[in-house]
């Protein structure tokens, strides 16, 4: 079966999203001996992180009495040496606590169920926290006061105005970057290999006209070795 679409991504994955519940709805009716292939039976807590917007699991950072906190978020689809590598850098510079935080929701993309939280989450050893949080304000909101580890990549996204407003307001990204100061909020900036080319956080031409300053988005000390391969290029190389 092959469909061509042609629209925004919201409406092309509600129309597959269609065509998927149609399908299951045709295979249901036609067998029986349909059986899961993956279970998982979720508890109270993920119902209510998957339902709430804002929800934490476990307990806000903030709440840790550390002089130094950091969070690097992502979708970890999968965790890779690259993610390490930034928290292992901070770890060894600062008396910090650090954690990865995984967003069952995403600005970009569908939410994840329960299946999918269950399988990434597994990555981790207890330094994992799981929130309902896919914008940079909404984390900010639910951890004052913390320092985000971001690729540069990841960085570029969060000044793009596209990520603000319909009308790409600069007026609207500029007053969510004055709530994250306010909130005490900074961002930890790697370097990431991109197309074997090292791009690193430029001073020049970002700070003109957006009132940021250079406290508020830092480059990273080097790690040990850059992040050359995404978490897609992996996924990528798996299934081949």
């Amino acid at each position: 079966f092959r469909a061509e679409l042609d629209n925004t991504r919201e409406l092309e994955e509600a129309e597959v999203a269609k065509l998927i519940v149609d399908f299951l709805g045709d295979a249901v009716e036609t067998s029986n001996n349909i059986r899961p292939t993956e279970k998982v039976i979720a508890n109270q807590e993920l119902v209510n992180l998957l339902h709430n917007p804002g929800y934490y699991i476990p307990k806000p950072l903030h709440r840790y009495p550390t002089t130094k906190r950091f969070i690097l978020p992502g979708s970890f689809n999968p965790l890779h040496n690259g993610h390490k590598e930034m928290v292992q850098t901070v770890l060894e510079l600062y008396d910090a606590h650090a954690v990865f935080e995984l967003s069952v929701t995403n600005a970009d993309k569908p939410p994840l169920d329960y299946i999918e939280i269950e399988r990434r989450s597994a990555q981790f050893d207890g330094d994992l926290v799981l929130t309902n949080a896919p914008l940079f304000i909404d984390k900010a909101r639910l951890n004052p006061g913390v320092t985000y580890l971001v690729g540069i990549d990841t960085w570029e996204r969060i000044i793009d105005t596209k990520y603000y407003s319909k009308n790409f307001g600069v007026d609207d990204r500029n007053g969510v970057i004055d709530e994250l100061k306010d909130l005490g909020i900074d961002f930890m900036v790697f370097p990431r290999k991109i197309n074997d080319r090292v791009e690193k956080l430029n001073s020049q031409g970002w700070f003109s006209g957006t009132g940021l300053t250079k406290d508020f988005a830092y480059p990273a000390p080097e790690p040990r070795k850059f992040a050359d391969v995404s978490s897609t290029q992996l996924r990528k190389l798996n299934e081949s």
